[in-house]
């Protein structure tokens, strides 16, 4: 119920000042900068701490059924790579991306379960 009457109050903010963010609504507030800045760094430490705790999980499966010999910080460095560089280029690098792993797969497939 919580996250729903925050969503709604987005939604409303949104609504009333299109292209703003809502650091720049805060910026642009009554509560200042003080608390936007305040507000920006709880956000950036809260996803800083969420992408490790995902990276972590996701380390530890892929360790536990799939590359079991590879050090933990190349796998989590692969994936933040990985993703850094989607993000970075939008679409058009998640396709490149796709591309790249097809033809990579594809070829190991066929190599080790064909011949």
């Amino acid at each position: 119920m919580i996250m729903l009457f925050i969503i709604m109050l987005y939604v409303k903010l949104q609504r009333n000042f299109p292209g703003e963010t809502l650091l720049q609504f805060y910026l642009k507030g009554k509560v200042g900068k003080w608390f936007a800045k305040l507000f920006g760094c709880v956000l950036a430490f809260y996803f800083i701490i969420n992408i490790a705790l995902v990276a972590r999980i996701m380390e530890i499966s892929v360790d536990m059924f799939l590359l079991d010999r590879t050090p933990a910080t190349i796998l989590v460095g692969v994936f933040l790579l990985t993703t850094s560089y989607a993000v970075s280029k939008g679409v058009q690098g998640i396709v490149h991306i796709n591309l790249m792993y097809t033809k990579f797969f594809t070829y190991c497939h066929l190599h080790f379960f064909y011949f």
